[in-house]
């Protein structure tokens, strides 16, 4: 870990780097970064409280610990917020990065989240740098806390542009608050594909209303007049007439039930007419 973190700052520094007070900077984070354990090892013991409690499909904490990806994307962005607030350059992003191509929840490792932080499924979550996240806060999949825009790049480094989620708040899937200025207010609940770019009041519900719904049944196709644009294209060959008269006789409005019989005869009547043949085709499989 060591090695990791003085080659990362070396990296950082390029030409103007002082090995020997590199050395002992690497020295200075490792300390605190393992002396962090025993306070991450807490936030994550309540981590898998929170998600025993919340979801009434696990069984056991156990369970919680070695399956849900929620919690391995929280692990490691506890740990690579550790490093990431003690100004490692790199290797925070990378951790995030590794958890985000693993469960398809990307947290970036600067966002600040309080205790009890409960993600459920958890696939496209998105949470931004400047992003904060009080106790007691349960997200479910496809929520974006991100940024109104980007546009300024660079010039927006170190502005708060991502949202701040107080406690007890629930938001649920595909819900987007964005801006750096959006408050969601404590014990909030936030309804699946919301829209937020404003803050919230304590205590609110925000729902969106159910979209109108058009049902139409699905039309049935005519098969007769499939039928009838069949019989006429036999009757284009009229050394075919002959036949072809036989198969109305034999099948007339019956064909539901002859379609071997019909698709047997379509086949002999085409069978040495290749032009015939392939025009014939694109109907077959409607009888199938």
């Amino acid at each position: 870990m060591s090695e990791q973190i003085r080659f990362a700052l070396i990296r950082e520094a390029k030409s103007q780097a002082n090995l020997t007070e590199i050395n002992e900077r690497t020295e200075e984070i490792c300390e605190q970064f393992f002396s962090s354990f025993a306070h991450i090892q807490q936030l994550l013991l309540k981590d898998v409280q929170a998600a025993f409690d919340g979801d009434p499909a696990a069984k056991t904490k156990e369970e919680i610990i070695f399956c849900y990806p929620g919690l391995f994307a929280i692990f490691v962005y506890r740990m690579a917020h550790e490093l990431y607030r003690l100004k490692v350059p790199f290797i925070p992003r990378i951790m995030s990065e590794y958890a985000h191509g693993h469960t398809g929840i990307d947290i970036n490792p600067g966002a600040v989240i309080g205790e009890y932080f409960f993600i459920d499924h958890g696939t496209g979550i998105v949470i931004g740098e400047t992003t904060e996240i009080g106790d007691h806060v349960k997200i479910y999949q496809g929520v974006t806390l991100g940024a109104l825009s980007t546009r300024s790049g660079q010039l927006l480094r170190d502005v708060k542009r991502h949202p701040t989620i107080e406690d007890n708040v629930t938001i649920y899937s595909s819900a987007s608050i964005l801006g750096g200025e959006t408050v969601i207010g404590k014990g909030s609940v936030i309804g699946g594909n919301a829209f937020i770019t404003s803050s919230v009041a304590p205590g609110t519900r925000v729902s969106v209303s159910s979209p109108e719904l058009t049902f139409t049944e699905k039309k049935k196709r005519n098969r007769e007049t499939y039928l009838t644009k069949i019989i006429k294209a036999v009757l284009l060959f009229s050394h075919y007439k002959t036949v072809t008269r036989l198969l109305i006789k034999e099948i007339g409005s019956d064909f539901y039930v002859r379609t071997d019989l019909f698709l047997f005869i379509i086949n002999i009547i085409t069978l040495h007419h290749e032009a015939l043949r392939s025009f014939m085709q694109s109907y077959i499989d409607l009888f199938r």
